[in-house]
């Protein structure tokens, strides 16, 4: 019985550093990106074409007379963003993406690399309980 209580907490272990792993890499990549944005863009107006709203809030801005779909905050979406009115976002030109300039991106990085730390938590405790012999 003990054997298989060990087998299945090194299971809930893997599966848990694989979740958080995956996680981690998906936040870290995409705050890397916006980090790099925000350092290098410039500030640009744009309209705002057309809000959608449900799960995931954007909006549809036109720039240059090409569309482009910008993510948005909930609060965002329902209160500060309107149809028809010009904001302002950093733009990168040379991999034609939006954010917003008040966007914490340093913050987001730092909250990503923690992520990274908790699935090499479980992958160390995983490794403890299975090789590690006293």
């Amino acid at each position: 019985k003990s054997c298989k209580n060990l087998m299945m907490k090194g299971i809930i272990d893997l599966f848990n550093f694989l979740i958080f792993f995956i996680f981690s890499i998906f936040l870290y990549r995409e705050t890397t990106e916006e980090n790099y944005i925000q350092m290098n863009g410039e500030l640009v107006e744009v309209i705002v074409i057309n809000l959608q709203g449900g799960r995931t809030c954007s909006a549809i801005i036109d720039y240059n007379q090409k569309n482009y779909k910008v993510k948005l905050a909930k609060t965002d979406c329902n209160n500060r963003v309107l149809i028809g009115e010009k904001i302002t976002l950093k733009y990168l030109k040379e991999w034609d993406k939006f954010i917003f300039p008040e966007k914490r991106t340093l913050l987001i990085y730092y909250i990503s690399l923690f992520f990274f730390l908790v699935p090499t938590y479980f992958l160390f405790k995983m490794i403890r309980k299975n090789f590690v012999k006293y």
